[in-house]
Order: C-alpha cells, then sequence, then structure tokens
C-alpha cells in the first residue's frame, strides 16, 4: 500500500514560517525547491515492498576543497513532510570517508541524528576535508548513509539532500522509495498557497530523475513498485505485465510484496481497484494528478519509452527498454547510446509513496537540469 488517507493535522494557517537559506549553483537531489513536496523517503515495515530504512549516496568536492559539506532539507521528525505516529524512532546520518565508492564503512567522519536538522529547513553540515577522503583526482569523496530506527512501523520521515557547486552528488543504483509528500495541514498550505481552493498548487504531478550511461548498453531494466495504478472508476485498472516473471517470483529486494499479476487494491463502487488507494481517486481532489501515472525514458538521441501500466498495489514491474522482453527482438538492432538519460513520471498524486530501483541518479541544479558529475565515478 504506497499510501495511506492520513488524517491531516490541524495545524495554524495564518503563519507558516519557511526557513530557507538558498546559494547559487546547489546541487540537489531529488529537487531543490522546498515546497515542491518532492521528497527521498525513509519508513517503517508498516509500508511494505521493500526495506525503505536505510539509503545511501556519495557527495565530493573538488581537490581545492579543505570541507566536505552536505545539506538536508527537512531532516528533522514532525512537522512539515513526515508522519510521526507517537512511538519513538529516531534518523541517523552518517559519513564516512569513501574515495574508491566501494561502500567502505572504515573511517567514520561524522555522524548526525535529527536533532541537528531542522523543521521544512535546509540545514548543511561540514567536516575537514582529510587525506582519509582523497581520490587519486584529489576530490574528497564521502559517502552518506541514512538509517531510520525505531520499533514503529507506520513511521516516516521526508527529505532532500544538496551540496554547494562545485560539490557532486550521485545516488548509487538501489532500491528506494519516492514520496510527494503531504501529510498535514500545514503541508497543504504549501502544496495550495490559496487554500482552500485547490486551483494554484506548487505541484503538478510531474517528477524529472536523470542518469548517466558512461557506455553503450544493450538493454535498461527499471523496476517500479506500488504505483497504485487503477482509476476509482475503473475505466483503467492494471494489467499482468509480460516483462515480469509471475508467482512465485519477486525482486531479491522485495519485502512484504505480492507477486506479479494482476493487482488487487480497494474495493470501489464499480467493483476492485488494482490500487491502494487507487490512483486518479476522483474522490480526493486534494490528492489527485491527472492523468494517470506514467513515466517514460527519455535517451540521448531521442527516443522515448513509455509505460503507461505500471505497478498497481503492492507489485514490482520490470520496464525493459529499448524491447520488450516479452516480445523478443534483438538487443543489438537498439542499442542504448552513452550519455544522459531522462525519467519523465507524470500523473504522480500526492502522498503516493513509489519505489523504484533505478541506475545511479544524478544531482540536479536550481533550475531542475542535471548536474553531472566529474569528480564522482559513474558505472554501468
Amino acid at each position: 500500500m504506497a499510501r495511506k488517507r492520513f488524517l491531516l493535522r490541524l495545524f495554524a494557517l495564518l503563519s507558516i514560517p519557511l526557513s530557507i537559506s538558498l546559494r547559487a549553483e546547489e546541487v540537489c537531489l531529488p529537487s531543490c525547491d522546498a515546497r515542491d513536496a518532492r521528497m527521498l523517503s525513509l519508513s517503517g515495515a508498516g509500508f511494505g515492498l521493500l526495506d525503505a530504512s536505510r539509503l545511501s549516496l556519495y557527495v565530493a568536492v573538488p581537490a581545492t576543497a579543505t570541507e566536505l559539506g552536505f545539506g538536508i532539507f527537512d531532516g528533522d521528525l514532525g512537522g512539515f513532510w513526515d508522519n510521526p505516529t507517537g512511538s519513538p524512532f529516531h534518523v541517523f546520518v552518517s559519513l564516512y570517508a569513501d574515495p574508491q565508492q566501494t561502500g567502505s564503512t572504515a573511517t567514520l567522519l561524522g555522524r548526525w541524528s535529527e536533532a541537528a536538522f531542522e523543521d521544512n529547513a535546509w540545514v548543511d553540515q561540514s567536516v575537514p576535508a582529510t587525506a582519509a577522503c582523497r581520490a587519486a583526482n584529489g576530490a574528497c569523496i564521502g559517502r552518506l548513509d541514512f538509517a531510520l530506527l525505531g520499533q514503529d512501523p507506520y513511521a516516516l520521515t521526508s527529505f532532500k539532500v544538496r551540496t554547494a557547486s562545485p560539490g557532486e552528488l550521485l545516488l548509487p543504483s538501489q532500491p528506494l522509495a519516492l514520496l510527494p509528500a503531504m501529510f498535514s495541514m500545514a503541508d497543504v498550505a504549501v502544496l495550495y498557497p490559496s487554500y482552500p481552493s485547490l486551483e494554484e498548487t506548487t505541484y503538478d504531478g510531474s517528477w524529472q530523475l536523470f542518469w548517466v550511461l558512461p557506455q553503450r548498453l544493450d538493454q535498461l531494466r527499471i523496476w517500479d513498485g506500488d504505483t497504485d495504478f487503477g482509476a476509482s472508476d475503473c475505466q483503467y485498472l492494471d494489467s499482468n505485465d509480460p516483462d515480469t516473471p509471475d508467482a512465485p517470483f519477486l525482486p531479491r529486494w522485495a519485502v512484504n510484496a505480492q507477486p506479479e499479476g494482476v493487482a488487487e487494491g480497494d474495493l470501489v463502487a464499480c467493483g476492485r481497484a488494482t490500487g491502494s488507494p487507487p490512483d486518479d481517486d476522483l474522490g480526493q481532489p486534494l490528492y489527485l494528478r491527472s492523468p494517470a501515472i506514467q513515466y517514460r525514458v527519455v535517451a540521448p538521441d531521442g527516443r522515448s519509452f513509455l509505460n503507461a501500466d505500471p505497478s498497481g498495489n503492492l507489485e514490482w514491474e520490470l520496464f525493459a527498454v529499448p524491447f520488450s522482453l516479452a516480445q523478443g527482438g534483438d538487443p543489438k538492432a537498439g542499442a542504448l547510446p552513452p550519455g544522459v538519460y531522462r525519467l519523465e513520471v507524470s500523473g504522480w498524486d500526492l502522498a503516493n509513496r513509489v519505489g523504484f530501483y533505478l541506475p545511479s541518479l544524478v544531482g540536479v541544479l536550481e533550475s531542475g537540469e542535471p548536474a553531472l558529475p566529474q569528480l564522482l565515478a559513474l558505472r554501468r
């Protein structure tokens, strides 16, 4: 279940402080905008689908830098953008020297809890750029490990990460949860500046994520999980994806997920939906972003590959480009060129937590354009 209907906690809407300190040419993930709700997400096991209690990414600064720094937006627990449930839980951020990008934990450079960060604000931290983090090119490279610890299965925290230019960010390929967060009336007031009118919003249901292929690839495999595809009026529903093996198969990272098939979601007036709650729930205009959730992969040569029927409730589906595994085909005929790739998602409803397994993602500038790594190594 990607999304629950959370009871919106009543916050005062007349005065909502936004402590934002933006600097030129920051590099961020998944975005730099403090008002757009596009977040990385950590959560307990109650949300199912994958182990979203941990996340790792790399940060780098050039040889001339004397400090290795990073920033987190909304790194606290509670208040804006989070779902605190009353039971204690904590988030710890550990920064390790990892110049070879191997996942080494030999040298801890610093560790912070949620108390070091603020609600609805960017807070920067840094450590000295010592010899332990220096790569062969002189850059200082560290790995940020995020861990949510606690007993509450429905604890959830949402955040963004940044570094200042000429710093770099790279989120290595891993199963991760992404979320357009909205849990409280305070969030509503940010997302709908003229609330109770819903005409003006800071979130239009679209996302853009970027990666770089360093060399030609015959086929790219992308996994999406629990997008809740399937309308509440049954006008369109999830289907049995031909590229994904059926039961008993599950991806190795799946936790509490269901095997691929026609997903089973909520009971609705027209029968059984394939999302829980369904995508494009016409009875929930506060969350609704039309059209139906879908995404496309845009290659450097201009080719575009559309997935118009992503995963339903609690299932993972494979999207293989440039050709369908089910239809066969010659991989040499459609080889993918090296260069910058873009994932464009549209129709992504608010509060719909979705799983992805993507290639290594690069950070973006405030403009939304990709910040291509020069210091961090790109791997297939």
